[in-house]
């Protein structure tokens, strides 16, 4: 039987991971006096402590809150606040900075190490027992109502006050969320061998959310990737469900796969495409605490389990740049066990440079598959996993290690492939007439009027909403269903090929996507800036780097490693500006406005898009 999860070190078995996760769970319901929905915040690092610590929650009906241990403490801070955590859970690895939190602010902390060191002296039956006397095998009727997550993605404090009376500006993933989405599964333990477990009675908690409602809100996640900022995008199981289930068909996920998992667990992209589907399917996850370009290739080259890989573009020329230094000289072994061992390898969360996309086939003999999504509308597009991709404007094909390749492509000649099964696309004029209509089965052109459009999105795979924001998330849908990405899109030789976003307000950086709104709210607090203007640079490694316009008070200086440290306790270290210029007057319009794109041309000439 193959492992469920295969960390740095060893390997955790799908009913090691049941009974520690009960285990937790009765400490986790001691200390909040059997109570249920109560949020339960937790740092833990991206290895078996997280899913238990996760699961925990699930388990006894609480609220998990996960933090980022890229975020500064302060940003830490408000979420537990925010969230009205009463525990914070953590390991040891953080333990004295999360002390350091909770005397703050007065929560109480659980060490899970230390817990579960004493759970483990208990038997089996105890902790059964008092699981039952906590109130932790509730009915299925809890579930389909009550609230499992809130996510914070947000890189900046500068999020909006909440009132205590209200949960207006939460985000919550309600019920036992990545536990039940099983494609037909009842357990974790069926799902990985596909046999009935062996003991009933510790898996009959978990079976029971079979019974959860589809149509429940599942993903409650922090949306700032739009002009209004802060809102919760809220995903039901139906769509999380359909999201799998359509991954699995166009990717061939089966349960002799395993995937190496190097991303972060706050996010859709790691949440969903490399750890659930894996889970729904009963494949292995291989899952490293954090991503290091010499462990990443040493599992693609070495790692027996592992067959899929999936990453964001930095991610891949951090990859690259390790292969330069230290596996040259291996290039013909590199080539012929990626070639012969990977099947799958896929880039998305920010555009794939083409000159990336050409070096990696070189190395690899791998056409990396680029996907297009976001977290409203789960995935959307996707190049075949057999038969014709495409680099930038050229054709290849996964059977043929030749390509043929034009170096003048940019990363926005993007072609990102075809709707995936369930979703159905369109791309629409300015008044949002159909130009182009498509699904799964094929495309449409409806009008030759305009080359390019604005690509919307139906289906099954939508969220629900924003949290308590019916006029946002109306204005977010045309009046006959459709999801208004923000991102332009063009239909040519069968293929969609997305443009580019149509707000510069948003930047992808390494794979996160950032407010600049948030960023420069943030950055007119400095006391030497007077004005200031944040836009998104275009860059080889990391999609795009934040790049930071500002005008001075009278009499003041500041440097780029001036700004950069007094950000660390503001913004999280990916939305940190980059890039500084400082200028005497910032041109606006006659609106008072500053047009980024013609600043980005005038400033920085040679990152213009």
């Amino acid at each position: 039987m193959l492992p469920f999860l295969e960390l740095f070190q060893s390997s955790v078995a799908p009913h090691s991971l049941v009974t520690d996760s009960h285990k937790f769970a009765s400490e986790i319901s001691f200390h909040l006096d059997g109570n249920t929905q109560e949020r339960v915040a937790f740092l833990c690092p991206n290895n078996a402590s997280y899913l238990i610590a996760q699961w925990a929650c699930w388990i006894s009906g609480q609220i998990a809150v996960p933090m980022n241990d890229k975020h500064p403490l302060p940003l830490m801070e408000h979420y537990v606040t925010n969230s009205e955590a009463k525990l914070v859970v953590t390991t040891r690895h953080y333990a004295k900075m999360i002390a350091k939190l909770c005397l703050k602010i007065g929560s109480k902390m659980l060490i899970m190490d230390d817990i579960l060191q004493i759970s483990s002296r208990r038997t089996d039956g105890e902790d059964i027992a008092a699981l039952d006397s906590y109130g932790i095998g509730l009915e299925p009727e809890f579930y389909e109502t009550s609230e499992a997550l809130i996510i914070y993605t947000s890189g900046t404090t500068g999020l909006p006050k909440v009132n205590n009376n209200t949960r207006r500006e939460r985000d919550i993933l309600s019920v036992k969320a990545l536990i039940i989405i099983t494609n037909g599964h009842n357990n974790l333990a069926e799902i990985n061998n596909g046999a009935q477990p062996q003991d009933s009675k510790k898996d009959a908690l978990l079976a029971r959310t079979d019974h959860v409602h589809v149509d429940s809100p599942l993903f409650w996640v922090r949306r700032f990737g739009r002009q209004s900022l802060n809102h919760g995008a809220v995903l039901s199981h139906r769509a999380i469900q359909t999201q799998v289930s359509s991954l699995v068909q166009a990717w061939g996920w089966t349960r002799h796969d395993g995937v190496l998992h190097v991303l972060p667990l706050h996010h859709i992209h790691g949440i969903v495409n490399v750890l659930t589907c894996p889970l729904a399917v009963g494949a292995t996850c291989v899952m490293l605490p954090k991503f290091d370009a010499r462990q990443v290739w040493r599992h693609l080259l070495s790692n027996a389990r592992v067959n899929i890989f999936m990453a964001v573009p930095t991610i891949y020329m951090k990859l690259i740049e390790e292969y330069e230094n230290n596996l040259k000289d291996r290039e013909e072994e590199v080539r012929d066990i990626c070639s012969s061992k990977i099947r799958l390898m896929v880039s998305g969360s920010a555009a794939l440079p083409a000159p990336l996309s050409k070096r990696w086939a070189d190395i690899t003999g791998h056409t990396l598959l680029e996907r297009y999504g976001m977290t409203e509308t789960g995935m959307v597009l996707s190049n075949k996993l057999e038969g014709e991709r495409r680099l930038g404007n050229t054709m290849v094909t996964t059977l043929v290690l030749k390509y043929k390749y034009d170096e003048t492509l940019t990363s926005q000649d993007r072609y990102v492939g075809l709707p995936l099964p369930g979703v159905e696309v369109q791309i629409s004029g300015p008044d949002y007439e159909p130009l182009v209509t498509g699904d799964n089965s094929g495309s449409v052109v409806v009008s030759t009027d305009h080359a390019n459009g604005e690509l919307l999105v139906r289906g099954p795979t939508l969220f629900s909403g924003y949290y308590n924001k019916p006029e946002a998330t109306s204005k977010e849908f045309t009046q006959d269903g459709w999801f208004k990405t923000g991102d332009t899109a063009r239909y040519e030789d069968g293929m969609y090929q997305i443009l580019g976003r149509t707000s510069v307000d948003i930047i992808k950086t390494g794979g996160y996507k950032v407010s600049a709104l948030e960023i420069e709210t943030q950055l007119l607090t400095h006391p030497s800036i007077s004005e200031c203007a944040v836009v998104g640079l275009k860059d080889d490694t990391w999609g795009q780097k934040v790049a930071a316009v500002a005008v001075l008070k009278p009499g003041c200086e500041v440097s780029l490693s001036e700004l950069r440290q007094w950000s660390k306790e503001r913004l999280a270290s990916y939305a940190s500006p980059s890039v500084l210029k400082v200028i005497d007057t910032l041109p606006k319009n006659a609106m008072g406005k500053v047009n980024k794109k013609e600043l980005i041309k005038e400033l920085f000439p040679d990152a213009a898009q």
